[in-house]
């Protein structure tokens, strides 16, 4: 039974059609971007990933794992 939501992302030709309106028009805020992704929310709730999907490496820095991850990890209900 899912009881929660921790993210979703949204694949895209173009990464720069999507960002302006989920950023300026909806209000999101941009947690963190890398080339061809980019993380929607505060942390603290459920996140939105938009990404390129013609990107094939996408790199993390150690301090966005561990700041995201456990929110995530966290999230998670054993079924």
């Amino acid at each position: 039974m899912i009881k929660g939501l921790s993210g979703a992302t949204i694949w895209s030709e173009d990464l720069n059609n999507l960002l302006p309106f989920y950023r300026d028009v909806l209000g999101l805020k941009v947690a963190h971007k890398a080339q061809g992704f980019a993380v929607l929310g505060d942390g603290n709730g459920p996140n939105l990933g938009l990404g390129t999907h013609r990107t094939r490496t996408v790199t993390w820095s150690a301090s966005t794992l561990t700041t995201w991850m456990p929110s995530i990890i966290g999230s998670l209900t054993p079924a």
